[in-house]
């Protein structure tokens, strides 16, 4: 129960704490369950209210406080604001499980692994009963590479509580990374069994699957996400790229239109759809992804040719030319690029600046068969028999195959 008074005086509203509040918790808690900064505020004002300074466990109540403004800050962003709380919550109140947990935490975003564990070994050695402490510890020692501690960890809490689902989905992560997949399956399967709700355990158990190459099991729990998670792009994103990966891109495409639908610039969803739209022979629906796709990144190089490629398979010559040379004066060095640009040029009878392609990708990349093929082919149009001859030895020596492209 939370026990406050607004006094208004001159248009002003003035916050107090009452003086019979009933315990330390309750004091500590009246700042808590505002809205977003003005928790600090409240939480401020008490650090100085004299009701809280007299109580006889002053220290207890001012940790509490503490650590409900650290809360605060962590709301807005502020993390340092809130590690300067947390540490002063904790210097009031050395048995404060929360501030330790929350603490540790904050650790962790901020990349102070050690610290993290410092602070939850202390949270076990206060309250060895703390399931969800033993699983924190369990993910402070995974990210130290501590497996067999984690694990440790993690049987002690479904020991405690064999229906906590996070134990599970911790244990589980722990035996994936030893290579024990049988193992990594059944915890991911009990997690799922404990909290149905649980996306964590079917992303990892559908990422087991998918390392198993059991297609079938792993796009059943990825639409189980997308299920779960219906408004969120990344759900179906997901599962766009699993559809791709088990040959299933009418499905991909699909599951890419709702990603869209969600997040119409979602990184990467555009380019992946074209290549499914590859897949399934729809050209010009490639292009137009490809083109949204230069239009996110218009300084990536691999992008704006593959864009080429398609225009090129299209017969759409001089936009293919374009988009090679686009991806050229970003990245000079790449020899597919010259090549790729040789071909289409070679295409509308361009043959000396085909050649000049030729030369530079051989200069790049001297097995590049493809650009010796190119470049006796126009050599051969240009009527020049006594160098087409031996380039078109060479590249069929780099690649027999050749010997059947128009």
């Amino acid at each position: 129960m939370r026990r406050c008074l607004f006094i208004i005086v001159v248009g002003a509203i003035f916050w107090t704490a009452q003086a019979h509040a009933e315990n330390v918790q309750e004091l500590g808690d009246l700042c808590s369950g505002k809205v977003k900064g003005e928790r600090i505020d409240a939480c401020t004002r008490l650090l100085t209210d004299q009701t809280v300074l007299a109580q006889q466990s002053a220290d207890q109540a001012l940790a509490r406080i503490l650590l409900n403004r650290a809360r605060g800050y962590l709301e807005l962003g502020k993390d340092q604001e809130a590690l300067a709380d947390y540490n002063a919550s904790i210097s009031h109140d050395s048995t404060l499980t929360e501030a330790f947990l929350g603490r540790s935490a904050l650790q962790n975003k901020l990349g102070s692994a050690q610290k993290r564990l410092s602070d939850l070994d202390m949270v076990v050695a206060q309250s060895p009963q703390n399931t969800m402490a033993r699983v924190s510890r369990a993910q402070a020692f995974v990210a130290l590479g501590q497996l067999e501690r984690a694990l440790a960890d993690c049987e002690a809490a479904i020991g405690l509580d064999g229906h906590f689902a996070v134990a599970y989905l911790v244990r589980g992560t722990v035996h994936r990374m030893r290579g024990d997949m049988p193992k990594a399956l059944v915890d991911f399967s009990a997690a799922i069994a404990a909290n149905p709700n649980l996306i964590p355990a079917y992303h990892n158990r559908g990422a087991t699957y998918l390392a198993m190459k059991d297609y079938p099991k792993a796009i059943e729990d990825f639409e189980a996400i997308a299920r779960l998670q219906p408004g969120k792009a990344e759900s179906f994103y997901n599962l766009g790229v699993l559809y791709q990966s088990a040959n299933q891109p009418q499905a991909a495409v699909d599951a890419y239109a709702k990603t869209a639908s969600l997040d119409p610039k979602y990184p990467h969803l555009y380019t992946n759809r074209a290549l499914a739209y590859q897949q399934l022979g729809k050209l010009q629906a490639a292009a137009g992804d490809y083109a949204k796709a230069v239009s996110f990144e218009p300084r990536d190089p691999k992008l704006r040719a593959s864009l080429g490629d398609v225009h090129f398979a299209l017969a759409q010559y001089e936009d293919a030319i374009a988009d090679y040379t686009a991806a050229i004066s970003m990245s000079s060095s790449n020899s597919y690029f010259y090549r790729a640009r040789a071909n289409a040029r070679s295409r509308l009878s361009q043959d000396s600046a085909a050649l000049q392609d030729c030369d530079v990708a051989i200069r790049l990349n001297p097995s590049d068969a493809a650009a010796h093929f190119i470049r006796a082919q126009s050599l051969a149009r240009l009527g020049n028999q006594d160098e087409a001859a031996p380039e078109m030895k060479v590249a069929l020596q780099l690649d027999p195959s050749l010997v059947r492209r128009p």
